[in-house]
Order: structure tokens, then sequence, then C-alpha cells
């Protein structure tokens, strides 16, 4: 018995060592940018932080950091305001699409009727305030009273007839009054009123400097009410105060734009443009926050103070920043990507990289200044984009990764030409002056280089797509040297887009604007085009057959076979070796559902296309979210969308995956990713490990053997040899459910895991425990 106990021991110890702090199968994590800082919220001994797109907690205490997110229970994503309610010690949150949950006891209370409601125009909650139990939230219709603790509605506020809707940017009460800063003045009306819901009940004051005005903002100080008027010109907020039966100026001098507006004990806060402030009600500026001493400028939005006198301000470009005195700063944020911008995600082995440009409809630059991201050993770099002269690289499209050295990147870029990155540092920019790239020939003087994407061929050279040049293909071959091509042009320079380059080394280039696709091949000779050939493929029958020559999509999968996306579903060229055939066409995937016959992804936008280690694809679509199928396409194994997952948008612009299996898609809201259930496959076996080991008895998911080669038979048996699961690796890691072949929970006991490959020349055992 002694004998038994030491040997289960050594294998929890053991294995656990071996697993311990990897994600299991099935788990989502988001990658958001947390320093995009909107508002601050504080209460129950954290300082809540709301980006407009993510949310996190500080715990004063411990100094932890929490993420909140739809991984972990949130129902929306985009964020408008968040308060914390003292009395019900509560968060409420409030999104831009006037969806509200309220976080209470670590339990997420969805309050869905604004979002859902039939109200016409504006729904938006702007502003939360709290009186007691109550929150009056200030809308772009009027007034709505949210019963904390029961989490409802309990009534709606009108001003006008018939319920006509006034925007309304803040409420306030005191003992007497409850006050309406709106778009059209400020309202109120005396707060024990039989039936606020009458818009009788409310009167206009007419004792202002504009009655008519746009009131932003206003909060009471030791009863005293201060105003905030909105400019009609420019930027040139003003603020008054009503003392003495009169209004007077805080400031007469140039407020800018004052972002919010907060009281503490006598004390006035302040956000404007680039500085936070404390006033007092004679006037006097009693503290200024204008530098955190970190380098970057000052964006204050939101700026509270507790009760140890300690200042938090939500800043938009630096995140939370406590600010204890004029020396004394410290920036709080998760790691996370440099922004919410995703158009183009690549893997390299387990690292991520992210491109966050954009370009507008009409393919012309947006001067999207964001860095490139990097997720490497689980924490994220930011890769600053300047050229060797010191100047901002704006607009990076796509990112290539050297196949033989990971830790060389290019960047493409629409206006400054490709990047290559080092190192995590930018070592050379190639444009018109230094390769055969091309400035963009309808202005060749203003020296946009723009390009496309790029691809390494497999002999290491990597082709480059140059949008809008004579000679719209270059190569910059492995030696370094460079050489551009003439292709088959619709128009003097020619607009290419997506490379992709086949097993047999030719190059698929996607003709963007519905030109199809531009089938390219050097034949291994570079420097001879003497023997090239090119083919466009469309939608003609014999010509390719595409559903639709609007190409949205391509991947090759690790068959050789072509899957393009289409604005109309999904292609597959499965001999693309007789691409320059006569009567070359792609073909589309038939699924029978309940007794009809359908196309695969019919009628959807198909955004991106990525292979799993088991030769799986995922799909993700412009409106549909993201589809998991079979290897021939024929079987939805997973379908994921923000109804029924995490996923924070159905619209998915790039997706891809580690060889640990992480599925990252790239949504027009964020990065978030899925641990799926296929790994890239090993040549040999390579520390070969389950996880979670030990299976302990409250654990309800799948079990991973991992370290396997790609796609073993796998058997598992008890002591004795006993066949208790068999099954067949996805990749390079087979699955697990814990049951018995007669579907019982496996029991108590160590398993043995046998793995062998079809010739048997590789095999491996292994061992898992169970306590149940």
């Amino acid at each position: 018995m002694n004998q038994i106990i030491i040997t289960l021991f050594l294998f929890i110890v053991c294995f656990f060592n071996v697993s311990a702090g990897e994600p299991a199968i099935g788990k989502w994590r988001d990658h958001l940018n947390y320093t995009k800082a909107i508002a601050v919220a504080e209460g129950g001994g954290k300082v809540y932080c709301a980006t407009q797109t993510s949310l996190f907690s500080y715990n004063k205490l411990d100094e932890s950091i929490e993420r909140h997110s739809k991984v972990n229970g949130l129902s929306d994503i985009g964020f408008e305001n968040i308060a914390y309610n003292k009395t019900t010690n509560s968060l409420l949150i409030a999104y831009s699409n006037s969806n509200i949950d309220v976080l209470k006891n670590n339990k997420i209370i969805n309050l869905a009727d604004i979002r859902r409601s039939n109200i016409l125009g504006d729904k938006k909650i702007y502003n939360i305030t709290f009186k007691e139990n109550l929150a009056y939230l200030a809308t772009g219709f009027g007034i709505v009273v949210v019963d904390m603790n029961k989490v409802e509605i309990k009534e709606t506020y009108y001003y006008k007839n018939l319920g006509a809707s006034i925007k309304t940017n803040k409420v306030i009460t005191d003992e007497l009054t409850i006050y309406a800063a709106t778009d059209s003045g400020i309202y109120q009306a005396q707060l024990n009123a039989n039936n606020l819901s009458d818009y009788n009940s409310w009167s206009k004051r007419s004792d202002l400097p504009d009655p008519d005005a746009s009131y932003k903002n206003m909060v009471l100080v030791n009863g005293v009410l201060v105003i905030v008027k909105g400019s009609s010109i420019g930027n040139n907020d003003s603020l008054f105060y009503y003392k003495d039966n009169q209004w007077n100026y805080l400031n007469k001098g140039n407020n800018n734009t004052v972002h919010s507006i907060e009281a503490h004990n006598n004390s006035i806060l302040l956000t404007h443009d680039y500085e936070a402030s404390v006033w007092n009600l004679q006037g006097e500026r009693e503290f200024i926050i204008s530098d955190y001493f970190t380098g970057q400028w000052v964006k204050p939005r939101h700026i509270l103070r507790d009760d140890e006198n300690i200042y938090w301000i939500a800043d938009l470009g630096q995140g939370l920043i406590r600010v204890v005195n004029a020396s004394n700063f410290k920036l709080i944020n998760p790691k996370g990507p440099v922004s919410n911008n995703v158009n183009h995600i690549t893997s390299a082995k387990n690292n991520i990289w992210v491109a966050a440009g954009s370009r507008s409809d009409s393919w012309a630059s947006t001067q999207n200044f964001d860095d490139i991201s990097l997720l490497s050993d689980e924490t994220w770099h930011i890769l600053p984009t300047f050229d060797l002269t010191g100047n901002k690289v704006y607009d990076v499209l796509n990112l290539t990764v050297n196949p033989k050295n990971n830790d060389q990147v290019f960047a493409s870029t629409w206006s400054k030409g490709l990047i290559e990155v080092t190192n995590k540092a930018i070592s050379n920019v190639y444009s018109s002056e230094n390769s055969t790239l091309e400035n963009l020939f309808i202005n060749p003087l203003e020296y946009k280089v723009n390009i496309s994407s790029s691809a390494y061929d497999k002999d290491n050279n990597l082709w480059v797509t140059n949008w809008g040049a004579y000679k719209p293909l270059s190569v910059m071959k492995k030696d370094g040297s460079w050489k551009s091509f003439e292709i088959p042009a619709k128009a003097v320079g020619d607009f290419i887009g997506q490379i992709l380059i086949s097993k047999n080394n030719h190059k698929w280039i996607v003709y963007p604007r519905g030109g199809g696709i531009l089938v390219y091949d050097d034949n291994n000779t570079i420097d001879d085009q003497s023997d090239d050939r090119s083919v466009v493929l469309n939608a003609e029958t014999g010509k390719g057959a595409l559903p639709s020559t609007t190409i949205s999509s391509i991947a090759m999968d690790h068959d050789g076979k072509i899957w393009v996306g289409t604005e109309n579903g999904i292609a597959v060229f499965y001999n693309p070796d007789a691409v320059f055939e006569t009567n070359f066409d792609a073909q589309q995937i038939k699924l029978q559902q309940d007794g009809n016959v359908q196309l695969l992804l019919d009628k959807e936008t198909v955004s991106a296309i990525t292979i799993d280690g088991a030769n799986r694809k995922w799909f993700g679509t412009l409106d549909g979210g993201v589809f998991l199928m079979s290897a021939d396409g024929t079987e939805q194994i997973e379908a994921f969308n923000t109804a029924n997952s995490p996923l924070f948008s159905n619209s998915v612009r790039s997706i891809a995956i580690t060889d640990d299996g992480e599925v990252f898609f790239g949504t027009d809201k964020g990065l978030i990713s899925y641990r799926g259930t296929a790994t890239e496959g090993a040549n040999a076996f390579n520390k070969v490990y389950a996880y979670p080991n030990p299976v302990r008895s409250d654990y309800e998911g799948l079990i991973a053997i991992k370290g396997l080669v790609k796609d073993v038979d796998v058997k598992i048996t008890d002591i004795s040899g006993n066949l208790v699961y068999e099954t067949t690796a996805l990749g390079g890691q087979a699955i697990w459910n814990g049951l018995t072949l007669r579907g019982e929970k496996a029991k108590t006991g160590v398993y043995l895991v046998f793995c062998s490959d079809k010739e048997g020349e590789n095999t491996i055992v292994t061992k898992i425990l169970v306590t149940n």
C-alpha cells in the first residue's frame, strides 16, 4: 500500500510540473489593448478602468490585475461608461450599443432592455450617476433609472410631450432636486414628484448664460452646481458655478475640451485634452497633471480621487495612471497588442505577429501609425516602426516571417515600402531607391511605394507584390539582389494583392476589385524571363470557374490543394500543378444538410482561411463568424459567432495558428484566441506528455496527448492492458474525453498511452494518472 501511495505521489509531482500553467483545450483568451482608456471607477478595494474595447481591474491591496471580457463572462464588447455603486458594491458597465452588465458579488448580470428596445434614434448611455441604490443613466433619449438591488429598470423620464427625445449628457441629484444636462439646456424637477415620467414634472432653467445651449456635464460641490457649457465653435468649453443666485465663471480662460468633471469634497476634478487639474470654487487651480514622465503625450479622459487622496486617471494613450503626488506616478495596464486594430496576423512556431495598419475603401493610405505587435513567450512586445532616418512608418498591412529565421520578418506597408525587422528592430527599408520596388505610377514623385503582401518560395527567395507599379511583381533573392517582372496587365500600373506560392513554386496572385487570380510561373529561372508563363483564372468554365472573381482570401493545405475564399463562398483547386492545362477549373464543395444539397459557405464572403495541424480548414467570414471544417471541407466541426462564443465580432479579418494549436482570430473589434484540438505534427516523438496530468475528479474538459508524430494511432489501456480508448492524432496531438469505449468515466488509476505511426516505425508510451 505504501508503494502505491509513493507511486501516485511521484506521478502527481512529475506530471503536474510538466504541464502546469498550460491553457486547456477549448479555452478562450483575449488579447486586447488596455492603454486607450476612457473611464475609471473605484470601489470595493479595486479600481476599474475601461477602454473603448476592454476592461480591467486593479486590486489596491495586492496590486493584482484582472481582465474582464467576454472570455470570463461579460456579455458584450465596446465600452461607453463604467461606474461603481458603493451602496450595493457593484459595478455598472454601459456598452456603446446600450447593453448593460452589472458586476456584483463576482457574478455578471445582464440588463439588455435598452439595447433591445424599439426606441428610434440615439440610445447611447452617456453618463451614470448613483443615489443610494438607484442608478440614473443619461441617455440619448432621456433618463433611465435602474434599481441596483434588483438589477432592473425602474423608470424612464422624458422632458417633452409624447416622449420626444432629448440627448441627456449627465444627471445629478441633491436631496430635493434632480438635474439633467442636455443638448438643449438644463432641466430640473423635484426629486419627490409624484410622476417624474410625466414631462410636466420637469422645467427648463431659463437663468443659464445660454438657456438653449448644449451642456455637456455638471457636478454638485458642497451643494454648489457646477456646469460645463459646450462650445459651438472650436474646442473651448466654459465652466460656470451657481452661487448667490447667479452664474459665475469658474475659469474664464481657454478651457479647451472638458472631457470629464467630478467632485471630491470641496474640489473640482477636470480632464482636458492634454492635462488633468484640480480646482476650488474660488477659481484657483490647486493641482495640475500635465506629465507622467513617460516621454509620451498626456491624454487624460477621466479622473477620480479616492478616500486616500490618490488620483486615478483614465488616459487615452497610456491606460490607468495612479497619481500620489506631483512626483509619484504609476502606469497600470495588462500587457497587450499596440491597438485593437487587426489587418493581418501570422504565426511562427508559437509566436504571433500582428499588423494593425489599414487602407481606405478606395485603397488609399489611412496613415494608421500603429506599430507591429509580437506575442512571444506569453508576453506582448511592441516594435516601434520608424524607418532608418527616424520617420514614422504607417499602414503596416501584412507580415511575412522568414521560414529559415523566425527572428526576421518583412512588413508590407501602404506607402512606405517593405520593412525588414530583425531581432525585434527595423534593420532595413526597401523602396524605389534601393530595390526594384516602384513608386505608385499615378504620381511617382510622391514616393509612395505600396506593398500588398510577400511570400517565400521553396528556395527562400522573397516575392513581393507592388501595388500600382509598372512592374508589380518583385523578388528579393536569397543573396539580397532584386529583380522585377512584368505581368499580364489589365491596365497600365497593375494593381495586385495577396500572393501565395504553391508547392511547385507557382505564384498565385490575387487581382483585387473583381479581377480573379493570376498564376505566374518563372519556371524556377528567376533571371531568365523568356521561359515564364502566366494565366488568369476567372469565373468562366474552363478558365477557373470561380464562384466569384472578387477574391477575399487564399491558402494552401498540407496536400498542396489551393483553397480560395470569395464573396460567394469557397472554391478548391485540387490539382494546382495542372493550372496551365486547358479546362482547368475550381470545384465547390457540396454539403448534405437536412436532405438538401448546399455549397460550402454559399453567399458568404470568406475573409480568411488557415489550415491547422490536422489539415482541417478554419474559415473566417465578413459577418458570419468562423467555421472549422474537416480536411475535405464536408463536415462542420465548430462554428463560432458572437452569440455562442466569446468571439468579439462576426467580422473576422485574419486567422493564425501556433504550433501548439492556439487559434488566433483577428476581428474588427480586436484579437482573441481559442485553444484548438490540433497541433503541428513532429517528424519524431518529442517530449510526449499528457495535459492535464494528473486528471483530477473535478476536471470536465478534454485530455490532450502532445508532442506526437503527425496523425499517429493512439491506444489507451489500463495498467492490466485492457483497451480503454483509441483514436488518431490530430496532427501532433491526440484527444481523449476521459471516457471508456463504453462511455463510462475512467476510474482512478494509471493509464498507458501507446502511440505508433502507420508503419510501426515510430512508437512511444506515456502515462496518465486519473483520480476520480
